[in-house]
């Protein structure tokens, strides 16, 4: 049984409530990050920020300082930030900013502060198909999650999307049912969203995302070593999650095991949980993660310029 709370704000009224200044920069930023799943960019994609979005202040605070870092290394990298504004929860937990009161109006402030205020079109996980009309002019990236990877809604719905879609292997970490799932992302789809049948055009830009895996033990475990398996799929290495057995101490061992790995070209960027603040907290604090534990801005600032000086 479900009681109706409140009718939700139209996502029209919304992207007219916090608009997007430049679109044109919007669209060059697209086509620069399909340019390096295509192979047609030989720059390195970094997806770098928080696990999730929350305070909007230290979002904007860490945004500036990163901008300071892509100064550095844009020649040979592309930064887009991580600005996911719901997390899936296995045990409960923090839901991102979406779920806070006025979730999606806080979630559409920061995403248009990123794209208007520092020319940052941030990456998003694409937990609900339906927050995609809130929030699509200031996304240049999206990812579906671990959990989602396999749900046909979200492989249908990927394909229609017109910017990059990241797919994590799923949470048993079955390579085959990844490539399935970015296979019928890259195909024409007909299914029903918005209250019509629509078609899709296919995404050729779906790609993979290892992010490590459960074992039958409920163990966390490694997988960045699947790359091989991919058949020449473009993939991003998620240096934390499973990769890392939920740790951010074991980023940086990861980090290295990426350094022995950059002669395969089918490795196209990093994703890495960064904040202001070492680590996680339950209790809320200014810059530190409630949800997985980050890297701090200064260790992440020193991976990104280790990174940048070993990339051919």
């Amino acid at each position: 049984m479900f009681k109706k709370l409140q009718k939700m704000m139209s996502s029209e009224e919304l992207r007219g409530l916090y608009p997007i200044k430049d679109r044109a920069f919007k669209e060059r930023r697209d086509g620069e990050i399909k340019a390096v799943l295509s192979g047609d960019s030989d720059k390195f994609l970094v997806v770098v920020g928080p696990c999730s979005l929350d305070d909007e202040g230290a979002i904007f605070e860490y945004l500036g300082e990163l901008k300071k870092i892509e100064d550095v290394l844009k020649d040979r990298m592309l930064i887009v930030p991580r600005l996911f504004s719901a997390k899936p929860r296995t045990l409960g937990g923090y839901r991102g900013l979406m779920h806070e009161e006025d979730g999606l109006k806080k979630v559409r402030r920061v995403l248009a502060g990123a794209v208007n205020d520092f020319e940052f079109c941030g990456a998003d996980e694409l937990l609900y198909p339906f927050s995609y009309e809130y929030f699509f002019d200031a996304i240049s990236y999206y990812t579906i999650g671990a959990r989602s990877a396999v749900n046909q809604e979200h492989r249908f719905f990927s394909s229609g999307i017109d910017v990059a879609v990241g797919i994590k292997n799923p949470l048993n970490g079955d390579i085959n049912l990844l490539k399935s799932s970015i296979e019928i992302a890259k195909k024409s789809s007909v299914f029903y969203y918005d209250g019509m049948v629509v078609e899709t055009s296919g995404n050729p830009y779906a790609h993979a995302i290892l992010r490590g895996y459960q074992d039958k033990r409920g163990e966390h475990a490694n997988n960045m070593d699947s790359v091989n398996l991919l058949d020449g799929i473009p993939v991003i290495m998620d240096l934390g999650h499973s990769n890392a057995k939920k740790s951010h101490v074991l980023i940086e061992d990861n980090y290295k095991k990426l350094l022995r790995m950059l002669s395969n070209k089918n490795i196209k960027g990093v994703m890495i949980e960064s904040y202001l603040k070492e680590g996680r907290s339950d209790n809320p604090a200014y810059g530190q993660s409630i949800t997985d534990a980050c890297l701090s801005l200064r260790q992440t600032k020193n991976l990104l310029l280790d990174l940048h000086e070993k990339l051919i």
